[in-house]
């Protein structure tokens, strides 16, 4: 064994240690510099629970579940990979929503300075000399002739149907990026903190597994789900493609 796979294998033992010390502090009450285990809604319900009941020995199902040291550390891990995919989607979602604002104000720019037929509708000339209105209808014959063109004759429709294209795309990304964070997030999430069944070891690493191919450090940070989650099981939906920001 070389020196570094002995160093690797030192580090992966203190974490271990580290994560059972962790969750054996907190399932103990005593505090901790970061909840890991528990989020602060499940402590506190518990403790008021086992206040109201006057049981302090009263354990939860996941409290239970959580003195099982593997469990415990698979889940900590879990929880972890879950907080950090929540806060890369959100900053996904910042991002995406300043790309919708800027795409529909270069759009609105567009159609404010576009020529136009005398009833107000908006047309633009395309790279072969035709003219389309902005719903995609051909201006031809006498009405072609009406067209009150502007100086300079402003933007081509190529240029119009890039623009709207960008503003669909951008609306199209929040809707995935929202339905990913409800349907895929907060679904595991859900499970995660059910404190009477909390999710089987089977679970925890199907959760694993979809936050470690969601994952990435690229510019980059969210999976797009292929389909929402049914309403049995959040392992049926698996994050396989990076929305484009």
């Amino acid at each position: 064994m070389s020196h570094g796979d002995e160093e690797n294998n030192e580090k992966a033992l203190k974490r271990r240690e580290q994560d059972y010390a962790d969750y054996s502090n907190e399932l103990a009450g005593r505090s901790t510099k970061i909840a890991r285990f528990f989020s602060d809604t499940v402590r506190e319900e518990a403790r008021a629970h086992k206040k109201r009941e006057g049981l302090s020995e009263l354990l939860t199902a996941l409290e239970l579940a959580l003195q099982d040291p593997v469990y415990a550390v698979l889940y900590g891990d879990v929880m972890d990979q879950l907080g950090e995919a929540e806060r890369q989607t959100e900053r996904a979602l910042e991002q995406a929503r300043t790309e919708l604002e800027e795409a529909e104000l270069d759009l609105s720019e567009t159609l404010n300075s576009a020529n136009r037929l005398p009833d107000g509708t908006v047309v633009f000339k395309d790279a072969e000399g035709n003219v389309w209105t902005d719903d995609g209808r051909l201006v031809e014959g006498e009405e072609l002739d009406q067209v009150v063109w502007r100086q300079g004759n402003g933007a081509t429709y190529e240029e119009y149907l890039r623009q709207r294209h960008r503003v669909e795309q951008a609306g199209d990304r929040i809707d995935i990026l929202e339905n990913y964070q409800v349907d895929t997030l907060g679904r595991i999430r859900d499970r995660m903190e059910d404190e009477e069944s909390p999710p089987t070891k089977e679970e925890l690493e199907e959760y694993q597994t979809i936050l470690e191919r969601m994952s990435s450090t690229e510019t980059r940070p969210v999976a797009e789900p292929d389909e929402a989650l049914d309403e049995t099981s959040v392992g049926s939906v698996e994050p396989v493609a990076k929305p484009t920001l």
